[in-house]
């Protein structure tokens, strides 16, 4: 059963081995058997497998849009923001303004990563931050926090999954706030 409170879902379980908590969401008890989709009270973000070497950007704006790799990257394109070039890899503006076309509003500040207990529920994350003549370097990645479960939205193609929760190997240098 599900009731509307103040915009957000109440959602009471019809199987008892289900709990609701109120500060977690919908969590399995030992008797629940097998894991709840989060289909059932929406989409979760997946994530979108960059297509190029570089473009890592173009997929992290994917992922928080909920379109295919090839639509961002058309749109991005059409902005003239192409995965080959280096500003993209040093400089936030190209990604921010994919995002404003997507409609998602994001932070105008780079905000020190300190913890990720401290992280905004959806932002946009530099990490592998680097100098190269003179230069800074990152990869983008997403990180968001839905149903009470924390995770990085990796798009790098190699990785074994692009779904990361290996937060003591990931070294974020600082965040975009994202938000809607």
């Amino acid at each position: 059963m599900c009731q509307r409170i103040l915009g957000v879902v109440n959602v009471q379980p019809l199987n008892k081995a289900i709990k609701f908590v109120p500060a977690f969401g919908l969590h399995r008890t030992p008797f629940s058997g097998r894991r709840l989709l989060p289909a059932l009270i929406g989409k979760a973000m997946e994530p979108v497998i960059q297509e190029e070497p570089t473009g890592c950007g173009i997929a992290a704006s994917a992922a928080l849009a909920g379109v295919s790799y090839a639509e961002a990257k058309q749109k991005a394109n059409a902005l003239g923001i192409y995965a080959a070039d280096t500003a993209l890899w040093s400089e936030t503006e190209h990604v921010r303004a994919l995002l404003r076309e997507f409609g998602i509003s994001a932070s105008s500040e780079e905000t020190p990563f300190k913890s990720w207990e401290s992280l905004p529920d959806k932002a946009l994350m530099a990490i592998k931050w680097r100098i190269e003549r003179g230069k800074p370097f990152w990869h983008w990645v997403v990180f968001t926090r839905e149903y009470g479960e924390a995770k990085v939205l990796d798009s790098k193609k190699a990785l074994k999954s692009n779904t990361r929760r290996d937060f003591g190997r990931i070294k974020p240098k600082w965040y975009i706030e994202v938000s809607n």
